[in-house]
């Protein structure tokens, strides 16, 4: 693989609706994430956390989907939808989880699961929305 090869790989990625739409969604959760780090939304908008997971999982799905037509998967539209699904879960787990690490939440709080399990449907739903965006992307090219 040459110079010329790489840099046409990543001028298509660049061109693709997949990595655009990737793209804004990483560059609106993170023009939200500094807003609300700076007028305290997380501590005082109940509901911001719920849009920002949201968002966060139609990030991670999207993302996965760029990660696949990388390496040109042939994957059924079943299996790409329910690993899709997984992965986004994995993803809302982990960050879950680097919540308690960090300190950002506590096991003995009374709002714990109701929270997590909230923060996950979020992630859950973004998700869902990122497979019928991509599923209507691949319907289209073909």
């Amino acid at each position: 693989m040459n110079f010329t090869s790489v840099r046409g790989i990543i001028s298509g990625m660049q061109k693709s609706t997949l990595f655009r739409a990737m793209f804004w969604v990483l560059f609106v959760v993170g023009v939200l994430n500094a807003i609300a780090y700076k007028l305290y939304l997380f501590w005082t908008v109940i509901w911001f956390d719920m849009v920002m997971h949201f968002l966060g999982g139609l990030f991670v799905v999207l993302f996965f989907f760029w990660t696949l037509s990388l390496f040109k998967s042939k994957l059924s539209y079943i299996e790409k939808l329910l690993l899709g699904a997984v992965f986004t879960i994995l993803v809302g787990l982990v960050w879950e989880y680097f919540e308690l690490i960090i300190g950002a939440t506590d096991l003995a709080s009374p709002e714990y699961w109701g929270d997590t399990g909230m923060d996950i449907v979020m992630d859950t739903l973004g998700a869902v929305l990122g497979i019928v965006f991509v599923h209507n992307i691949e319907k289209k090219n073909v």
